[in-house]
C-alpha cells in the first residue's frame, strides 16, 4: 500500500479537520497493526489495548505535526505506537510487574499473536533477517521489543558491553544494508 497516497491524503485531510470519518478510517486501517506493535512491547493484550487507545488520541491531537516530506503515514504512527508502548514499559507501573518473561515466551507470544504488526511494509523487518543471529537477537529485542540494553543482556545472558558493541555493530551493518 502506497502510504501517502492521494487517497491517504484525503483521509489525513479529514482528521486534520477533526472530521471523526477521518478517525473511523484511521482505527479501521490501523488499529489491528497497533494493537500488534504495542502488545509486543507490552505482552498484555488489555494494557495494550489501552495505549492503544491513547495512541489514536495522540494521533488525533498531533495530526497537524505529520509531515508528508519526512516520511510515511504509517512510519509516523507506527512509531507513535511503540514510543507509546515504551513509555508505559519503562513507566513505575510497568517495572512493578514481574518481569520473568524469558526469550522464548517472547518470541512464543510472537508466532502466536496473529495481529503483529507488519513491519515488512516499511522493509525493516527483511533487512533485520539478514543480520547474523547475534545482532538479530539483539535488535529484535532492543528495537522491536522495546527492551533497554542493559535488560537485553540480561535476557540474553551476555555481559552490557557486549551488547552495546554487538548493537552498534548491527546498526552500522544496517546502514550498509539499506
Amino acid at each position: 500500500m502506497n502510504q501517502n497516497s492521494s487517497e491517504n491524503n484525503d483521509w489525513i485531510d479529514l482528521l486534520r479537520q477533526r472530521d471523526t470519518r477521518g478517525f473511523n478510517w484511521l482505527y479501521d486501517q490501523y488499529g489491528g497493526v497497533m494493537l500488534g506493535c504495542i502488545y509486543k512491547i507490552v505482552g498484555d493484550r488489555e494494557i495494550a489495548e489501552d495505549l492503544v487507545q491513547d495512541t489514536f488520541v495522540k494521533i488525533w491531537k498531533n495530526i497537524e505535526q505529520y509531515d508528508f516530506s519526512r516520511g510515511t503515514f504509517f512510519s509516523w504512527i507506527f512509531n507513535i505506537a511503540r514510543n507509546t508502548g515504551l513509555d508505559y514499559r519503562r513507566s513505575k507501573a510497568f517495572k512493578k510487574e514481574e518481569q520473568n518473561v524469558s526469550l522464548d515466551n517472547i518470541i512464543q507470544l510472537d508466532q502466536q499473536y496473529s495481529e503483529q504488526p507488519d513491519v515488512s511494509l516499511i522493509g525493516l523487518r527483511d533487512v533485520v533477517f539478514k543480520l547474523d543471529t547475534e545482532y538479530r537477537e539483539i535488535i529484535d529485542l532492543i528495537y522491536f521489543y522495546g527492551f533497554t540494553q542493559e535488560e537485553t543482556a540480561q535476557k540474553l545472558n551476555i555481559p552490557l558491553g557486549t551488547v552495546k558493541t554487538r548493537t552498534r555493530a548491527a546498526i552500522l551493518k544496517l546502514r550498509k544494508m539499506i
